[in-house]
C-alpha cells in the first residue's frame, strides 16, 4: 500500500476441528485500520443437514493518532470484511468436509 507495510503475527488459541477455531495476534501488530484482534468461529450442529454459524471480530484502534482517526472511519467496514470473507471460508471448509 503506496510503500507502507504491514507486519503481523497470528496464534491459534483454540481449535476444535469442525467445530471452533479462535486466533489473534501477537506481539505489536504493525496494521492501518486496526491493531490487535481476536477473531472467533464456531460452528454448532443443529441437524444433520443444518449448522448455526457464528463470527466475531474483537478489535483495538491503532494509537498513532493518524492511524486512530483512519480506524475510526474505516474499522467498522473493514472489520464487516473480514467477517464476510471468514463466512465463506468456512462455508467452503464445511462443504469440502461434507462430500
Amino acid at each position: 500500500m503506496v510503500g507502507l507495510g504491514i507486519d503481523f503475527s497470528e496464534v491459534e488459541t483454540r481449535y476444535v476441528p469442525g467445530r471452533e477455531k479462535v486466533w489473534r495476534t501477537i506481539g505489536e501488530p504493525r496494521l492501518f485500520i486496526i491493531d490487535s484482534y481476536e477473531m472467533r468461529v464456531d460452528v454448532e450442529k443443529v441437524t444433520e443437514t443444518s449448522a448455526k454459524l457464528t463470527i466475531a471480530i474483537d478489535y483495538e484502534l491503532p494509537r498513532a493518532f493518524l492511524w486512530r482517526q483512519l480506524g475510526q472511519m474505516l474499522a467498522e467496514p473493514y472489520a464487516g470484511w473480514c467477517l464476510g470473507s471468514m463466512i465463506d471460508g468456512t462455508k467452503r471448509d464445511l462443504e469440502r468436509n461434507a462430500s
